[in-house]
C-alpha cells in the first residue's frame, strides 16, 4: 500500500481493505475531502492511521473508527495542533509508546485513552489543562510519579491498573469528584496525600496501591463521599468512628489490611451499607454487638469482640 494516498477535490476518503498503514499526509487532501463512514473493512487489520497537515480535510470523524481494534499508533505530536479539540476517545485499541505533551489543548473537555498499551510517565501538562473535565488512562502501562496538578476543572481522574510508583500531591485537584487509582504500586502514606482538600469527592478508589499508615480522621470532612475502597493495602491503626459522619456513604471497603481495634459504628451504618461494608482479613479487628444488632447483619467475616 502506498504510504501517501493522493485524492482529488471533493473526494470521500474510504479505507482500503488491506492490512498495514493508512496515511494521509503533507497536503495530500489539500483540495478538499471528507471521511467515508465505511471503515468496518479494516476493523481487524489496521495498525497505523495518520492524518497530518491536510488543510482540506473536513467533516466529522466516522464512528467506525471505534471498530479498529488492532490500531497501534495514532498519537503523533502533531495532534497538539488541534487547539479547538474538545473530546478525544481512543479507548480499547493497541496504542503503544509514550504520550506526547500536548500543551495547547486549551478547549479539551474529555480525554479517554484507556485500555491500550501506553507507557512512560504522565505529562504534567495533561493535569494542568484548564478546561479538562474527564481524564481516563486506565488499563495501560504508564509509570513514574503522578505529577502535581495545577488548579483546573478536572472532575474525573481514572488511572486504574497502571504502574505509577508514587503521588506528588493531590491537594490541588479540588474539583475532583471521582479519583480512581487502584492497582498501582503507589507505596504512599495515606495521610500525606492531601485528600482532605478534595471536598467535592464522591468516589475514592485506592485499593491495591500498597498504601501504608493510618486512615486519617480528616476523610470525614469529605461530606459528598458515597464510595470508598481502601482494601488490599498495608493500612494500620484503628478505623475512625468519624467515618459515620459521612451520611452519603453507601460503600466502604477496608478488607485485606492490618487494621486493629474495635469497629464502633452504629447499627444504622451497617443497615445502610449491608454487603457494601467489608472489613474482612484484618486479623486484629473486631466488632462489638449491641442488643439492636439482632436485626442487623454484622460485618461479614469480622470476629466479634468478647471483652
Amino acid at each position: 500500500m502506498k504510504s501517501v494516498i493522493e485524492v482529488e477535490s471533493e473526494t470521500r476518503l474510504a479505507p482500503m481493505a488491506k492490512t498495514g498503514k493508512r496515511c494521509f499526509t503533507d497536503q495530500s487532501v489539500a483540495g478538499g475531502a471528507s471521511l467515508s463512514q465505511d471503515w468496518q473493512k479494516l476493523s481487524g487489520s489496521l495498525e497505523t492511521l495518520e492524518f497530518r497537515s491536510n488543510a482540506g480535510l473536513r467533516g466529522g470523524i466516522p464512528p467506525g473508527l471505534a471498530l479498529l481494534s488492532n490500531l497501534q499508533s495514532l498519537l503523533p505530536p502533531e495532534l497538539g495542533n488541534l487547539v479547538l479539540l474538545r473530546r478525544l476517545s481512543l479507548t480499547g485499541n493497541q496504542l503503544s509508546g509514550q504520550i506526547p505533551a500536548y500543551n495547547d489543548w486549551n478547549e479539551l473537555l474529555i480525554l479517554d485513552l484507556s485500555r491500550n498499551s501506553l507507557s512512560g510517565p504522565l505529562p504534567p501538562s495533561i493535569l494542568s489543562m484548564n478546561a479538562l473535565l474527564k481524564l481516563d488512562r486506565s488499563n495501560n502501562q504508564l509509570n513514574g510519579q503522578l505529577p502535581v496538578a495545577k488548579q483546573g476543572s478536572l472532575t474525573l481522574l481514572d488511572l486504574r491498573n497502571n504502574n505509577f510508583s508514587g503521588v506528588a500531591g493531590l491537594a490541588g485537584m479540588a474539583t475532583l469528584q471521582y479519583l480512581l487509582l487502584s492497582d498501582n504500586p503507589l507505596r504512599a502514606n495515606l495521610a500525606e496525600l492531601g485528600l482532605e482538600n478534595l471536598r467535592n469527592l464522591i468516589a475514592l478508589d485506592l485499593s491495591s496501591t500498597s498504601l501504608r499508615g493510618e486512615i486519617p480522621k480528616t476523610i470525614a470532612k469529605l461530606k459528598r463521599l458515597r464510595f470508598v475502597a481502601l482494601n488490599d493495602n498495608d493500612l494500620s491503626g484503628r478505623v475512625p468512628k468519624s467515618l459515620e459522619d459521612l451520611t452519603e456513604l453507601h460503600a466502604l471497603y477496608l478488607s485485606g489490611n492490618n487494621l486493629r481495634g474495635v469497629l464502633e459504628f452504629s447499627d444504622e451504618l451497617y443497615a445502610r451499607m449491608r454487603s457494601r461494608f467489608a472489613c474482612r482479613n484484618n486479623v486484629e479487628l473486631c466488632y462489638r454487638a449491641r442488643a439492636a444488632s439482632q436485626r442487623v447483619a454484622p460485618p461479614a467475616r469480622v470476629r466479634r469482640c468478647w471483652n
